[in-house]
């Protein structure tokens, strides 16, 4: 199953995807980027699928023209091939992606979903809108989101993230563009935390990560959101004495080599490298030669995610991004090399807020 959704943004909407395809079929220590161990050995017994491989969901065929898909892998695989043999020659319009899908045959996605957001330019400005294919679909209204759309297994656990969140103030500076990407990337660091500490989504059969595809509306155009990096904390905190201890435990950082997303992946003492692909590429088809030979770091936005246990015997997981040209709240320095390993690094003023937000938080709630 999977995890596919889109959330509007007040005129900046957002595209994801998971990351994961699962089969009936067991494997011996199917790695993740979220669990280097493996994590056949940790999974019960009588669950109906297991991971099986990485797959990317989220497509841009044409510049105003985004597919996220969901279900059987030949059916999705198909309707990919299928969408970016027909927009080879023409730009997307309404009309004619409209016409795309009535003419697709339906019994070709009976056990499948698509999520589409295409745009078309007119007079009062440009138009976007969302086309849901198949069943299954949930939505709903959110005052920070505007609307979501979701569907597969992970899709009412995303809808239930994402009402934890009513606005992100203090979070740097905002504007539009800002405010919409950066709630996108703290409710998916929530959600990827929760995976590497109890596999809560491998279990529910979605997860391994997560794609991005954001509008760029200077350029008008959707793009994937790369270069990027989820750095997960952990640690306590004494809400007395104010005394904060946590340290870095798992880093996953995102570049794309032309059409394959590269994800590295630390927890401090392990490195792992892993190569996603699209659907319709295969493996004896990749050329490898400009990949990275050792662990890499990209730090253009990182997205940290602390999870932290509180004095009064609480947990709470609070979440910031940081976009490496605004240091107004502070910063996070990381950096990886063959004879130090892994170095990061947070600033005081970032530190001091978190401390004092959750005292004021907890305080409120008492």
């Amino acid at each position: 199953m999977t995890l596919i959704a889109g959330t509007l943004n007040y005129s900046y909407p957002i595209i994801l995807g998971d990351l994961l395809a699962t089969s009936p079929s067991k494997k011996d220590d199917f790695k993740l980027p979220t669990f280097l161990e493996g994590v056949e050995k940790y999974l019960p017994d009588n669950i109906d699928y297991y991971p099986a491989r990485l797959v990317q969901k989220t497509y841009i065929i044409k510049d105003n023209l985004v597919v996220a898909i969901a279900g059987s892998f030949i059916e999705n695989r198909d309707f990919i091939k299928s969408i970016m043999t027909y927009y080879e020659t023409k730009n997307c319009t309404e009309e004619n992606i409209r016409e795309f899908i009535s003419q697709y045959d339906q019994n070709k996605f009976i056990d499948s979903a698509y999520l589409i957001f295409f745009y078309e330019k007119k007079e009062a400005g440009i138009l976007m809108c969302p086309i849901t294919i198949g069943n299954y679909w949930q939505s709903s209204d959110s005052n920070l989101f505007e609307k979501i759309y979701a569907i597969g297994s992970g899709s009412s656990d995303f809808i239930a993230e994402s009402q934890r969140y009513s606005n992100i103030e203090g979070y740097g500076s905002i504007n539009d563009y800002n405010r919409a990407l950066s709630v996108n990337m703290i409710l998916l660091a929530g959600l990827l935390a929760k995976e590497s500490f109890t596999l809560e989504t491998i279990k529910k059969y979605w997860g391994a990560g997560f794609e991005l595809i954001t509008f760029d509306a200077v350029k008008e155009k959707f793009y994937k959101l790369d270069e990027f990096t989820y750095i997960i904390w952990r640690g306590k905190l004494d809400l007395n004495s104010e005394g904060l201890q946590m340290s870095p435990y798992l880093v996953l950082s995102y570049k794309y080599f032309n059409d394959i997303l590269i994800i590295s992946s630390s927890t401090g003492d392990k490195y792992e490298g892993f190569g996603i692909l699209p659907i319709y590429m295969e493996e004896k088809d990749v050329d490898k030669d400009n990949f990275p030979k050792e662990f890499k770091v990209y730090d253009k936005n990182i997205c940290n995610t602390f999870i932290l246990e509180l004095s009064n015997g609480t947990v709470t997981t609070p979440s910031v991004l940081l976009n490496k040209t605004d240091d107004s709240i502070g910063s996070v320095f990381i950096n990886f090399s063959t004879d130090k390993g892994l170095e990061i690094g947070i600033s005081e003023e970032i530190t001091k807020k978190l401390i004092q937000d959750l005292i004021k938080i907890n305080k409120s709630s008492a």
